[in-house]
């Protein structure tokens, strides 16, 4: 019987073990890392706060009376934030208007009670810097002619800079310019209606129109005069929409963080003798800005 052969020898093999990728200690280590960011991240939740109000049923939570709030966030996803209070001032009765978008904001108008060079004084509350407001309105008062305006200016009141600017209106440019504009809209509007298919219809119309212009004389007539008179009050609408009106404001704007709470002062004039000098307008502000209060947070 022949021998058995052995195996032929595969050499001798070193097994070596796995170091693992973390240490008992550093497993431990990061676990307790994990869990002092988590926890953190629950206690600033908890703790912090931005300044925002509280909603309870969509009304949102202040102290105080006639606070002035803005909304940082959308409809659906408020955020209100407290810019200040308003308060009484001598000669003048304080009204309270509420936004027909949002309950939670207000404007507030002063109107004096007794002889005064304005109308009335409207404040609020705005989401944007001072003077990013300021300039903004600037611009707009600027682009359109008959606004007599001067440049954004700046005030110290109450260690507050103060932005503003006053306007004076020109009725009669003003009107001017809206009736040309409107004019020019007409135009346009008269010029595509003055298409080829436009054409051949009316041709149509007077063709078919023709057989019976005898009988539809007195119907014709008395549909024209009660056109006419139509066009007339249509014409004075136009008229008293174009009339703006003498006005001169005053135009202000305070810092509350990047926040700012606007100040308009409006004096509407039978004439531009009725205008006052912008020192009045800005005593006036120092009224008004003498009873406001101004959140620190």
């Amino acid at each position: 019987m022949a021998a058995k052969k052995s195996a032929k020898s595969k050499g001798y093999r070193k097994t070596v073990a796995k170091k693992p990728y973390l240490s008992k200690k550093e497993i431990i280590l990061t676990c307790a890392i994990v869990v002092a960011l988590v926890l953190a991240v629950v206690l600033f939740n908890i703790f912090y706060s931005d300044g925002s109000l509280k909603v309870v049923d969509g009304v949102a939570q202040t102290e105080g009376a006639h606070s002035i709030l803005v909304n940082t966030g959308t409809a659906s996803s408020p955020k209100y934030f407290k810019l200040g209070q308003v308060s009484e001032v001598e000669g003048y009765d304080l009204e309270e208007v509420v936004s027909t978008t949002d309950e939670n904001i207000k404007t507030y108008t002063y109107v004096p009670s007794g002889d005064s060079p304005i109308t009335n004084v409207t404040v609020g509350g705005f989401t944007a810097p001072a003077e990013s407001y300021a300039e903004y309105v600037s611009a707009v008062y600027g682009s359109i002619e008959g606004y007599n305006m001067t440049e954004v200016q700046t005030a110290n009141l109450l260690d507050r800079d103060v932005y503003y600017l006053t306007t004076r209106a020109d009725p009669e440019v003003i009107a001017a310019t809206i009736a040309a504009a409107q004019e020019a809209l007409d135009a346009e509007a008269a010029e595509a209606e003055t298409t080829e298919e436009a054409v051949e219809e009316t041709t149509e119309a007077i063709e078919e129109a023709t057989e019976e212009i005898e009988e539809e004389v007195d119907a014709v007539a008395e549909e024209a005069a009660e056109e006419d008179a139509a066009e007339s009050e249509a014409d004075a609408t136009e008229d008293d929409e174009n009339n703006v009106g003498y006005m001169q404001e005053l135009i202000a704007y305070v810092p509350v963080g990047e926040r700012c709470i606007g100040v308009h002062i409006t004096n509407n004039a039978e004439s531009d003798a009725d205008y006052v000098e912008d020192d009045a307008l800005m005593e006036i502000l120092k009224q008004i800005y003498a009873g406001l209060s101004f959140e620190t947070k």
